[in-house]
């Protein structure tokens, strides 16, 4: 019984090389992966309009809307609105980490320099 001679399924037959014209990828590049934070930062830099969003942002754009409805929540008592304005201009309040003479506090280092995996403790 003879096998049949099973040619590949592309065009490429000259050798690993395509022909002039031809492509080993008839789809082209796969489209770049797009960041949260790149659209955000596009949507936010956006005119609202009544056909696109179904209100009309009155020529303002989404990011000083957006700052206005979290102002207008924080003006009503909302505690959240609230920690978020004071932490975006003041900065997170930070906790002191610290010990003393009675409560050290230890650090165990892990090393892979000694390549014995031992730890040092200080």
């Amino acid at each position: 019984m003879k096998k049949p001679n099973k040619q590949p399924n592309n065009k490429n037959l000259n050798g690993g090389r395509w022909g002039k014209g031809e492509s080993g990828n008839p789809k082209g590049r796969p489209p770049k992966i797009r960041y949260l934070s790149e659209l955000l930062e596009e949507e936010g830099k956006r005119i609202p309009t009544i056909e696109q969003d179904g209100f009309d942002g009155h020529g303002l754009k989404n990011d000083i809307l957006l700052a206005r409805a979290l102002y207008r929540k924080a003006r009503n008592g909302d505690p959240k609105a609230i920690e978020i304005i004071l932490e975006r201009r003041e900065g997170k309040v930070t906790l002191p980490i610290g010990g003393d003479e009675q409560n050290p506090i230890f650090v165990t280092l892990l090393s892979k320099l000694r390549g014995n995996g031992s730890t040092d403790e200080r």
